[in-house]
């Protein structure tokens, strides 16, 4: 299941973000790795999972921005 990739609209919903944000995550390199065959971008939901939760904290003072 983590293997399988989905389209855009599906990993915006997976992670809780619009189309348009992970698109401009895209663009910045900011976002998850992604995987383009022509003009079809797909997310593996592995990569989905991994790339967020490098992004978990338990509090905000363990935050620091780069």
């Amino acid at each position: 299941y983590l293997d399988g990739f989905i389209d855009e609209k599906s990993a915006a919903d997976f992670l809780c973000q619009s189309v348009r944000t992970i698109q401009k995550w895209r663009v910045t390199g900011y976002g998850p790795a992604f995987y383009k065959s022509g003009r079809s971008v797909r997310y593996r939901r592995r990569d989905l999972r991994d790339w967020a939760e490098a992004r978990r904290y338990e509090n905000t003072s363990a935050y620091t921005a780069a």
